[in-house]
């Protein structure tokens, strides 16, 4: 058996050309653990969907449970991801407060979510770190993937 070897140089140059949003990504994960370090990589992606269909959540088009089935995850899953990004759970988790939950007028059955100030603050360092990757033309043809 043989193996080729590379020195670190080697090994950087290459794995910057195959895999160039690596450092994008490093970031993103970097900016969400400044809110709190325990943040994991699935409660930002929980935040991040969230957050998208948020305005489709508050005139009850989309529920968590749609939303769930388009992550992939347990609709209950999502639910314990949502509680923590809000106030937590009844005294078994302390929740981030990113969050908010409330109830859909006319339909007390439905939840809603809204982003609050420390959410807001979230979303704006992710959309720096966004915006700086659409400004380097060396990192657009990632958008592929």
């Amino acid at each position: 058996m043989f193996f080729l070897l590379l020195d670190a140089d080697q090994i950087a140059e290459a794995q910057a050309r195959q895999f160039p949003f690596l450092d994008d990504l490093v970031r993103l994960v970097d900016v969400a653990r400044a809110v709190d370090p325990a943040m994991s990589v699935g409660t930002l992606a929980s935040f991040l969907h969230v957050v998208k269909q948020s305005p489709a959540l508050a005139r009850g088009d989309f529920t968590l449970k749609t939303i769930a089935s388009e992550m992939g995850v347990a609709p209950s899953s999502l639910g314990r991801q949502v509680d923590l990004l809000c106030s937590g759970a009844q005294s078994t988790i302390r929740g981030l407060n990113l969050l908010e939950k409330g109830v859909l007028p006319g339909d007390r059955r439905q939840r809603q979510v809204r982003l609050t100030e420390r959410g807001i603050h979230l979303l704006t360092e992710v959309s720096k770190v966004l915006d700086a990757v659409k400004v380097n033309p060396k990192k657009q043809s990632v958008a592929k993937v």
